[in-house]
């Protein structure tokens, strides 16, 4: 049997079970009926999940949806926070195959409602998650050209991670220099405003420079630093101030070529 027979069989028995998981549920009407429900929803989708096919994409989004409805409307004591979060996750890989920044958006705001829920009562676990999801939501926003929105995103993300930053600067502060510079990136290019891009990718530098000056982790950070060099310097240079684009180029060249080594 061939490996399209195989998963032509897996999705008919997978069928089958949300049939009969459907007809359980009609029948009893209770929570633990639902559940079942939902999960092999879940399984149904996972056929046709990671696909290049859109009709598959598709079919995937639909499953996980109605999995998703049921999740949301459990009454029961059992904790469905993981597993709609898992569902969200894979919508919005869906909608990165799909290339459609409308379900990408309603998958990350579900997320970061989700994750704001969790954080209020751990925030030491969750705060992390919050600001990663309103950075993806930034980055969305940017690219869908809405700058005032991508703005409040990042911003928001970067008040959230200074307040664990310090925490663990190797693990945590790399990111918020991404965060930085594409703060940055969204100043310069869509609100024009140059002081502020200027100031959020020097920021991004000065976190990179001060990770780099360790003398155990730094080499971990030396392409991020190079990284935020070459776009500090590419913005010296439209803005036409030569030195400062040059000691830019020449420090980042200089950090390329000990990567190289």
């Amino acid at each position: 049997m061939g490996n399209k027979d195989l998963a032509r069989e897996q999705i008919a028995r997978r069928r089958q079970a949300v049939s009969v998981r459907l007809k359980a549920f009609r029948t009893h009407c209770n929570e633990t009926a639902r559940i079942r429900l939902a999960e092999a929803q879940c399984a149904l989708a996972r056929s046709y999940d990671g696909s290049r096919c859109r009709r598959h994409n598709l079919t995937a989004e639909r499953w996980l949806l109605k999995a998703l409805q049921n999740y949301d409307a459990y009454k029961g004591r059992r904790d469905t926070t993981s597993a709609r979060l898992e569902i969200l996750n894979r919508l919005a890989a869906i909608a990165h195959r799909l290339n459609d920044p409308e379900r990408l958006q309603y998958a990350l705001q579900r997320m970061l409602s989700t994750y704001r829920s969790l954080a209020e009562s751990n925030w030491l676990v969750f705060s992390e998650d919050v600001s990663v999801t309103l950075w993806q939501l930034g980055n969305l926003h940017a690219d869908m050209h809405r700058p005032q929105e991508a703005e409040k995103a990042y911003l928001e993300a970067l008040n959230v991670r200074a307040t664990f930053d310090d925490e663990d600067i190797f693990r945590y502060r790399p990111a918020t220099a991404q965060c930085l510079r594409s703060l940055g990136q969204l100043y310069e290019e869509q609100i024009q405003d140059g002081p502020r891009a200027e100031e959020s990718y020097k920021k991004a530098v000065e976190v990179l420079r001060e990770l780099c000056s360790h003398p155990y982790e730094g080499c971990n950070h030396v392409r991020s630093l190079a990284c935020s060099l070459d776009m500090l310097g590419r913005f010296y240079e439209r803005a036409e101030r030569k030195e400062a684009a040059t000691a830019c180029y020449e420090e980042a060249e200089s950090l390329h070529a000990k990567i190289e080594r």
